[in-house]
């Protein structure tokens, strides 16, 4: 794929001037005059397609691989949005309409291209409304319908500050490639694991390189630059972030007074299941008054042995929350106490 010394744009195979023809002025609505000239970008056969027309493809998906691959797309957008700023652009269209996903047929995942390197400024000709770039990225969080999966980087977005950019990046790039089973304890102890974690990664992706020389995919080039440019520092930050979010969850859910009244009936069990649900449930959050309760019918499965009644009870509870909005997801498994 042809990609210019500017990250994030296409390089043409060839550019001309010519006429726009009437039947395409019009389509597009261009409030120009009746022989307007357009420079022409021709490019080598891609299959193209748009944040929105991606998130509507992948919403219904409970694959995990569909989310980490809307994390992904959403990962190089925030990429793409850091450029902009680093360049002093401060705002860009807030319909998007000058971001665009484009790949091979051989390729798995598409590769993000910000439509602005071509002679068209589409802003200025379809006098579109632009917003602060952490405003685009929530714009494509809605679009890649990652709001309820992913509520810490929607909160982070929303307090538009400098380093808010810089945070979501390392979020999404520990979310997506950080280690899954190493053991975080506190800061210092974090730091430490999580560099020699790293160090590790380093040396076995380079190794796993240079034996296969397999050309590399647009996730491989994004799992490598991270690999390459993060910090134990950066990844435990991110890791904070993360067990914070968590711990506003529990106790989100250890404040609501149907758990606290269903608690008081049923003792232990109760607790067990709280404190279950709630370590269980990593993206589990609350927007101002209205909570979203994750939970499984998968649960019985555990219960058969002695606890079917309770589970029974406890399911049932939650799924008579709806006049708060709540909403019941089935997606994590309850362990009985003792199993």
């Amino acid at each position: 794929m042809h990609v210019s010394r500017k990250e994030f744009y296409l390089v043409p195979i060839i550019e001309f001037i010519e006429t726009v023809p009437k039947e395409i002025s019009e389509r597009v609505s261009l409030s120009v005059g009746k022989d307007m000239e357009a420079a022409i970008s021709v490019f080598s056969r891609l299959q193209v397609s748009t944040v929105q027309a991606f998130g509507l493809a992948t919403k219904d998906s409970q694959d995990e691989g569909a989310t980490r691959e809307s994390s992904f797309v959403l990962l190089q957008f925030v990429n793409a949005l850091k450029s902009l700023q680093a360049r002093g652009i401060e705002e860009s269209s807030k319909s998007l309409s000058n971001v665009m996903l484009c790949r091979e047929d051989k390729d798995v995942c598409y590769r993000l291209y910000l439509l602005q390197g071509l002679n068209v400024d589409t802003c200025d000709v379809r006098r579109e409304e632009k917003v602060s770039l952490c405003q685009c990225a929530l714009v494509a969080l809605q679009q890649l319908h990652l709001t309820k999966r992913l509520p810490l980087v929607q909160e982070l977005l929303l307090r538009e500050k400098a380093v808010t950019l810089s945070q979501v990046k390392s979020l999404l790039e520990f979310t997506l490639w950080g280690p899954a089973d190493v053991t975080l304890g506190g800061p210092r102890e974090r730091e430490v694991a999580l560099q020699r974690w790293l160090d590790l990664e380093r040396a076995t992706i380079l190794h796993a390189l240079v034996r296969t020389r397999a050309p590399l995919t647009i996730t491989d080039e994004y799992q490598l630059l991270f690999l390459v440019r993060t910090s134990a520092k950066t990844m435990c930050e991110a890791s904070i972030l993360l067990d914070e979010q968590r711990n506003r969850s529990v106790c989100d859910i250890s404040n609501d007074p149907q758990m606290s009244s269903y608690t008081n009936r049923h003792g232990a069990y109760a607790s067990v299941f709280r404190a279950e649900h709630a370590n269980l449930t990593g993206y589990t959050s609350a927007y101002g008054n209205t909570s979203t309760y994750v939970s499984s019918d998968v649960y019985q499965q555990r219960y058969d042995n002695g606890y079917p009644a309770v589970a029974s009870h406890a399911m049932a509870t939650l799924g008579k929350s709806s006049a708060t909005g709540r909403e019941v997801v089935k997606r994590t498994t309850l362990i009985a106490s003792g199993n």
